[in-house]
């Protein structure tokens, strides 16, 4: 039987928010990579972000071939559902776990002293170049996975 235990949700983030600590605290007292006067902060998360959502959509895609190589895929087909429904479900998931993530480490950025910029559109466009280029990248995998 299955539990509902609410801490299962906040894993992912608390998780995501140990490691942008464990790696961005010590980096912004070292000053060991040139930045060209940029905080390491400021230098780092975008990069992190860029990273945990390729991550993602790399297991993402992993696990649309696992589906397919146990089986599981052929019985999902056999529903209603669109065939390209379940691609893109899988896809936007990717997309949104993608999204919290970078939401958790713009948020732990900003507590270590990241100057974020204050302009709506611009976190915007990273929401959707994030959930977009994860979505994308997800279904690669299986495009390239031999039949």
């Amino acid at each position: 039987m299955r539990s509902s235990g609410c801490s299962a949700p906040t894993a992912p983030a608390r998780t995501t928010a140990v490691c942008c600590i464990t790696t961005l605290l010590p980096v912004t007292h070292i000053r060991v990579i040139p930045t060209g006067g940029i905080p390491y902060v400021d230098y780092l998360a975008p990069g992190m972000i860029a990273q945990s959502a390729m991550f993602i959509a790399i297991f993402y895609g992993v696990q649309i071939i696992w589906e397919r190589d146990a089986g599981v895929l052929n019985k999902l087909l056999v529903t209603p559902t669109p065939r390209s429904a379940l691609i893109t479900g899988k896809a936007f998931a990717a997309g949104v776990k993608s999204l919290v993530q970078a939401v958790v480490v713009l948020l732990v950025a900003a507590l270590l002293g990241m100057a974020l910029t204050w302009n709506p559109v611009k976190p915007l466009a990273v929401a959707a170049i994030v959930l977009l280029g994860s979505a994308f990248f997800s279904c690669l995998s299986p495009c390239t996975r031999c039949p």
